[in-house]
């Protein structure tokens, strides 16, 4: 009996050591066993051509589509705020043959999503016409920002959405670091608007700020 209980508690502690190996792997980009804003910032770096290693770069594909972009920086964040990573589902059933329906192609359109790009070629869209969307907080935006550009933190972004123009209109978004940009970003994606540029971080400007 007393084998039996033994035998029990080992078998538990492994099944518990495999876990913590999974949800350590998921997100985690730079391999110190952690999932947090570290690793979301790594794979943004690695978005805009920072060098890393073969194993950070597998890692950073969280969503395993072959692309490191915007959806993975997002993924990360949800298993930051505790939104659990699913698993694919496998079956190993046959599918059973079925015929194709007749029916009328239907054209669908292209998903939109949140466009990266460098600190000089939001320069560019800013001479064109482009809105820069500050999402920091205020206080920062007091310390320095950049001319001409539409302070709302990016906290407060989706009920203040009436201070920005139409939907169609080129919006650059920038924060800090990144991160907030990138969440200011989908919430507009999610929102309607379909001109979203990130620049990331207020460094990349690559004129003067006041």
């Amino acid at each position: 009996m007393r084998r039996c209980i033994v035998f029990g508690i080992i078998l538990m502690l492994a099944l518990c050591g495999l876990l913590s190996v999974f949800a350590a792997v998921m997100g985690d980009v730079n391999g110190d066993s952690k999932v947090n804003i570290e690793d979301i910032l790594l794979v943004r770096d690695i978005v805009f051509g920072a060098e890393a290693t073969d194993a950070q770069e597998a890692a950073a594909d969280v969503n395993k589509d072959t692309r490191i972009n915007i959806e993975d920086i997002l993924l990360i964040r949800d298993i930051i705020f505790g939104t659990p990573p699913t698993a694919p589902t496998v079956t190993n059933e046959p599918t059973p043959p079925t015929e194709p329906a007749q029916t009328t192609p239907v054209p669908t359109a292209t998903p939109v999503s949140v466009i990266i790009i460098t600190g000089a070629q939001a320069g560019e869209l800013y001479q064109a016409g482009a809105i820069l969307l500050d999402v920091r907080a205020q206080w920062e935006y007091d310390a320095g920002h950049i001319e001409g550009s539409v302070l709302i933190p990016h906290d407060k972004l989706a009920g203040r959405l009436n201070e920005l123009p139409d939907r169609d209109t080129v919006i650059i978004v920038y924060c800090g670091s990144g991160l907030r940009s990138a969440l200011a970003g989908q919430t507009l994606i999610d929102n309607g608007y379909t001109n979203v540029y990130d620049m990331g971080s207020i460094n990349s400007w690559p004129g003067e700020t006041i």
